[in-house]
């Protein structure tokens, strides 16, 4: 019989959260980057402002946590290529990584990219899953 929960709890937490964290900390550099050119460059200003503001600036955060779902199995498969992937471990990883989210938010600098939100849940999820939608059947 197949039990979830039960492999659930078998994951590795302490690797999880290092990729965890090691995801939401090239989040955190790439957001400084951003916010660093967006300060010295006038005219990335104006762009700035001007797609942020538009619809498409709704789509930015849920777009940024997807690619960060996707940087975090990437991570993951670098860092513990002997470790497979399966569906609980990939559901472990969403947790750590929002968990991460959470922490980046707590931090004293305004991010543009990914945010502890609802949409950054949703993009994070799927950025996860769809990378590591070959792990599935394992």
């Amino acid at each position: 019989m197949n039990k979830p929960l039960f492999k659930f709890s078998l994951t590795t937490w302490r690797s999880l959260f290092l990729t965890a964290l090691l995801a939401t900390f090239v989040s955190i550099l790439i957001d400084i980057i951003l916010i660093f050119c967006l300060a010295q460059v006038q005219a990335i200003m104006q762009l700035s402002q001007v797609v942020f503001n538009s619809p498409i600036g709704v789509i930015i955060p849920l777009i940024a946590a997807f690619g960060l779902g996707i940087l975090s199995v990437n991570l993951w498969e670098k860092t513990q290529p002997k470790l497979p992937l399966q569906p609980p471990i990939l559901l472990a990883l969403v947790i750590c990584v929002f968990i991460g989210l959470f922490m980046k938010s707590l931090l004293p600098i305004s991010f543009l990219l990914a945010q502890f939100s609802y949409h950054s849940f949703l993009g994070l999820t799927v950025g996860i899953f769809w990378r590591g939608r070959r792990y599935w059947r394992t």
